[in-house]
């Protein structure tokens, strides 16, 4: 029998440097990969009070406001309005988890996605069918949520262009908050609107992306304090968490700059609202009580007008005309666009969009709701108290947006 040939001392030496130069491979890429993911964890003690400082914000409104922590102010009454639904329809697909939203500020938690392996225990994959009367069960947590509901938070930016940057608090304002939520099981869907104003808590973070934690400011924030892309996005959705409760999922986020509305008025060949605020000095083609064809930069002026107003510049009055605006442009693609046509629309702006979502997915969003049911659009606005960062603030108050999450959200 052949002797077995014995290892060398070199060979030993040779194999320990290959591991070593393994395990700083390793090290070296994943450190890179955090980074470039830039998804910080949610310390579930930073909902700080008051008296939590954070660095000086670059993220402004009107001005460039500093960001200092907020003093205490107690919640006035919110407003919560509904708006009867028009004639529209719209998408869905995907998946969701939640519970029972809570009446007073809820812990923020990290936010749970699809893609995410740790979803909640009551996390459970749907049979989707994009035809009423579908084989979905009546599916519902131990608390009552309905897990049929699929949540995409959409986001209007006050940017000319989205993007990633490597520097922190430079991602720019969200102006527009919106949660379309569909229902799988009945093909309907209904549009919850967030007034920017709102205070809540806002992860801060510094220019290189490290977090000072939560402090109570206005929810438009949130996306300027990230990356200008899936950081900012994420972000926003904490503070929606804060909002509305931290069991609610969203299935992602699509940000929107500017641009967005000509692009969207132009391709339906204009939308026609009615006005109802008084533009003078601001858009002297717009005159109270007429209905006007929006095309082009009248069509930003309308959904973004605010601070010359001459009667009105709270934001909740550019909320409405925000809502006429997207309700008129729904109704008018319907009556003019395909399902395949809206997709191709869609394909078209998707360089112009930050989300965290797939193409593939949003189209399949696109062609399963497009024929679903529009049952109205909701309202959270608050009540306007203290200013923060030198900006106006409202203030929610908790027991009624908690009832108004029960509603529509848990059976």
């Amino acid at each position: 029998m052949a002797k077995a040939k014995q290892p060398r001392k070199r060979d030993f030496l040779w194999a320990a440097i290959a591991v070593a130069a393994v395990l700083i491979v390793v090290v070296v890429a994943s450190e890179i990969i955090e980074k470039a993911q830039a998804r910080p964890k949610v310390d579930l003690g930073a909902i700080t009070s008051p008296e939590t400082t954070a660095a000086e914000t670059t993220v402004t409104e009107e001005t460039a406001p500093e960001t200092t922590v907020p003093e205490t102010t107690p919640a006035p009454e919110t407003t919560v309005t509904t708006t009867p639904a028009p004639e529209t329809t719209v998408t869905t697909t995907a998946e969701t988890t939640a519970s029972e939203s809570k009446a007073t500020q809820p812990p923020v938690q990290d936010i749970v996605m699809p893609e995410d392996t740790g979803a909640p225990p009551d996390a459970r994959p749907v049979a989707v069918t994009t035809k009423a009367g579908s084989e979905l069960p009546d599916d519902y947590s131990e608390t009552g949520y309905n897990h049929n509901i699929k949540n995409i938070v959409l986001l209007g930016i006050d940017k000319q262009e989205l993007g990633e940057n490597p520097i922190f608090r430079t991602g720019g304002q969200c102006d527009v908050i919106l949660i379309v939520s569909m229902n799988l099981k009945t093909n309907e869907y209904f549009i919850l609107d967030i007034n920017r104003d709102l205070c809540v808590p806002v992860e801060n973070y510094s220019n290189i992306g490290y977090s000072y934690g939560f402090v109570d400011e206005q929810i438009e924030l949130s996306y300027g304090y990230g990356d200008g892309s899936r950081v900012s996005g994420r972000n926003t959705l904490k503070s929606l968490h804060a909002l509305l409760g931290d069991e609610i999922s969203f299935e992602g986020f699509i940000a929107a700059p500017i641009p967005i509305v000509r692009v969207l008025a132009d391709a339906v060949g204009g939308v026609e609202v009615t006005i109802k605020d008084n533009f003078e000095g601001v858009e002297d083609d717009f005159k109270m009580g007429e209905t006007v064809l929006l095309k082009g930069a009248q069509a930003e002026t309308f959904v973004r007008a605010r601070m010359l107003m001459p009667d009105n510049t709270q934001n909740a009055a550019r909320m409405t005309r925000q809502i006429d605006f997207m309700t008129s442009f729904v109704k008018k693609a319907k009556a003019t666009m395909t399902a395949n046509q809206a997709v191709e629309m869609f394909d078209d702006i998707m360089d112009m969009v930050v989300t965290d979502m797939g193409q593939s997915e949003i189209t399949k969003w696109i062609l399963t709701g497009y024929d679903y049911t529009f049952t109205g659009f909701h309202r959270i606005d608050g009540t306007e108290g203290e200013r923060k960062n030198n900006a106006r603030c409202t203030y929610p108050d908790y027991d009624e947006v908690h009832e108004l999450v029960q509603e529509l959200y848990y059976k």
